[in-house]
């Protein structure tokens, strides 16, 4: 069983990195605005901005290839989860491969995911796995892209379960916001961890490597007008979770005021 660790893509970096690949990751990627852009709240420019990826956003939107694209941006700066096993079909899904400490993920979407335990049956893996075997959203645009794949990856998880997820929303490269998910619950902040709105979980002190994390949104951003970058963050391990195009598929997040603010940012 080969096991795609850091250290891996580190040491078989020209597999995963051919010229033209390198170049797309040195891409700005750009699109045609609307004459009343000036005007569209947050939400609303998200909306519009999700009905303009295309292809070339597949490396970003990809769970696996997205691996690869932030070790070479990012190199041993950032922590990746292990990549146990990448399944040749849904029905690929082995007794052997059952795991407490895996799961077993979509590369193809989001939310796709099981949090394998010890009641954990290969049947019921299977039934989802086919279930899942489509293109997860043709609303979201990107990822009528990707190919559906499976894949096993190593539990990242905190003191108390389930590792808290960062989310830095960032415009032209620059974090805009933080957004702070412990299981259902998200609290929102400002870059210098001040609340900006109601408070949905007991207000979480600043992270001790929040600067390091804005440093890694910015980097990882670059490239783009709009995206949120997801870590996890454990005993002071920083973690890349997700690239994210289209937060709540463009739904309203923040009270109107702040969608105002932050959709002014987006020139």
């Amino acid at each position: 069983m080969e096991i795609i660790t850091e250290e891996y893509i580190g040491q078989h970096m020209e597999i995963y990195f051919k010229k033209e690949y390198i170049s797309k990751i040195e891409m700005v990627y750009s699109f045609i605005k609307p004459a009343k852009w000036s005007e569209m709240p947050l939400y609303k420019k998200i909306q519009y901005y999700g009905s303009q990826l295309d292809k070339q956003y597949y490396p970003y939107v990809d769970k696996i290839e997205a691996k690869k694209v932030v070790k070479e941006i990012c190199g041993d700066d950032i922590s990746i989860a292990p990549i146990i096993r990448i399944l040749d079909s849904p029905d690929d899904f082995l007794i052997s491969d059952i795991n407490e400490n895996n799961m077993v993920k979509c590369s193809h979407g989001s939310g796709w995911n099981i949090n394998m335990d010890k009641n954990t049956m290969t049947k019921d893996v299977i039934v989802s796995l086919n279930k899942w075997n489509k293109v997860y959203s043709y609303t979201e645009r990107q990822y009528t892209y990707i190919s559906p794949r499976f894949f096993i990856e190593g539990k990242v998880n905190g003191p108390i379960g389930d590792a808290d997820v960062y989310m830095f929303r960032c415009i032209h490269g620059e974090p805009i916001s933080i957004g702070f998910k412990r299981g259902s619950k998200q609290n929102s902040y400002n870059i210098n961890w001040e609340p900006l709105s109601h408070i949905n979980i007991v207000n979480i002190a600043k992270p001790d490597h929040l600067d390091k994390m804005l440093t890694l949104s910015r980097r990882l951003s670059s490239q783009f007008e709009f995206v949120r970058i997801d870590f996890y963050y454990v005993d002071g391990v920083i973690y890349f979770s997700e690239f994210t195009f289209t937060p709540s598929n463009g739904g309203i997040i923040f009270p109107m005021d702040l969608e105002i603010k932050f959709g002014s940012m987006w020139v």
